[in-house]
């Protein structure tokens, strides 16, 4: 058997993370506690200390690391785009990169060339999100909460700001998700 101890999610602000656990999913502020930057360059590969903040409502546990430094496109900044607006952005990031790479090779053309650097071809790189300048997978991860009136939930959503995402389906209750001021998708079922 198992169970869920605890889920970790990044926010670039305390405020960001307050007004999102505290005040619409009113969890409980515990304590916060500070990571060091060893340990977080063993865990996740970041070589920098950060402040964690915990909260709990009974069992259930969130581990809500602040990290200013990990900017992340925020869905409340701007309206949901179509995907031919994100397909130009991508194409026009690749042909940015492209013309970059050209430039450097242009500086290195007095060093000796012993081949093509290996890179993902124009395609691929279509295929992934940019983040912090790099490239990478599209995101799934999730965690879905089950309140007593997801309706009441979804208006104070609204009333904050934050995006909601509702998709009908047939012979099933709506999907929701609900995005704090960071992107992290919180799935919402009753």
């Amino acid at each position: 058997m198992m169970k869920l101890i605890h889920a970790g999610f990044s926010c670039t602000s305390v405020e960001h993370a307050s007004q999102f656990f505290e005040d619409l999913l009113g969890l409980e502020y515990s304590r916060e506690y500070t990571v060091p930057s060893d340990l977080m360059e063993q865990l996740f590969g970041i070589s920098r200390q950060c402040m964690v903040r915990l909260y709990e409502l009974g069992t259930e546990k969130l581990e809500i690391f602040i990290a200013p430094w990990l900017k992340r496109p925020s869905p409340i900044a701007s309206p949901p785009r179509s995907e031919e607006e994100v397909r130009v952005e991508r194409e026009d990031e690749v042909k940015a990169a492209a013309e970059e790479e050209e430039e450097e090779e242009g500086d290195r053309k007095d060093e000796v060339n012993v081949g093509k650097e290996n890179r993902d071809d124009e395609e691929n790189l279509m295929n992934l999100v940019k983040v912090n300048g790099e490239y990478t997978g599209p995101q799934v991860s999730h965690l879905c909460i089950q309140v007593e009136d997801r309706e009441a939930l979804i208006r104070r959503s609204m009333d904050y700001g934050f995006r909601v995402y509702e998709k009908e389906r047939e012979g099933k209750p709506n999907l929701v998700f609900i995005y704090d001021h960071d992107g992290n998708p919180f799935e919402i079922i009753q």
